[in-house]
């Protein structure tokens, strides 16, 4: 086993401006989650969730999922297939220089496969931490959606079926309260 000095640390509020691509990863989004709990929050669009660090030197450095989950692409996995998902996923890493960021990638696949929580776990809500209690509302959400779409849907299916009823009933001079006016 390769030894890596401490040298990194989880640091959620690092400014990450200016930094670009320097290497990626493939892990599972759990191994990473087992060691440095849960992502904060991506941008919404192309990034699902994110980890941020830092070194003493001023470097610092993102891991996330690019481009991986139904926010980017509709017939790709939804965040929680994503996340759920036991095989390796591509993660990328992104600094401010190529030489820490080889490093960090040292020391990154170190810890994620020693699997000691390197985080204090987050108040959890209901067996789930604040990260994956956002994303269990937002999929509850997205059932509510369909299901209320699908209300909808049969809510017009029904007008039209009693139109279709009065016309039949007023054609034969029947009173249309015989089929539940």
């Amino acid at each position: 086993m390769v030894k890596v000095k401490e040298e990194f640390k989880l640091d959620m509020k690092a400014n990450v401006v200016g930094i670009s691509l320097q290497e990626s990863i493939e892990v599972p989004y759990g191994d990473i989650q087992r060691v440095f709990g849960a992502p904060e929050e991506g941008d919404g669009y192309a990034i699902s969730g994110e980890w941020r660090f830092s070194d003493d030197h001023g470097n610092v450095f993102t891991l996330y999922d690019w481009k991986a989950t139904n926010l980017y692409y509709s017939d790709y996995p939804t965040i929680m297939e994503f996340r759920t998902n036991d095989e390796p996923q591509e993660f990328h890493i992104v600094g401010n220089d190529p030489a820490p960021a080889k490093r960090f990638k040292d020391w990154l696949m170190v810890k994620i496969n020693e699997g000691k929580p390197l985080f204090k776990p987050a108040k959890e809500f209901n067996g789930m931490t604040k990260a994956e209690a956002k994303v269990a509302l937002s999929a509850g959400r997205d059932v509510i959606n369909r299901m209320n779409e699908e209300i909808d849907s049969l809510m017009q299916k029904k007008a039209k079926y009693e139109l279709a009823m009065r016309n039949i009933a007023s054609t034969f001079s029947i009173p249309f309260s015989i089929w539940g006016d």
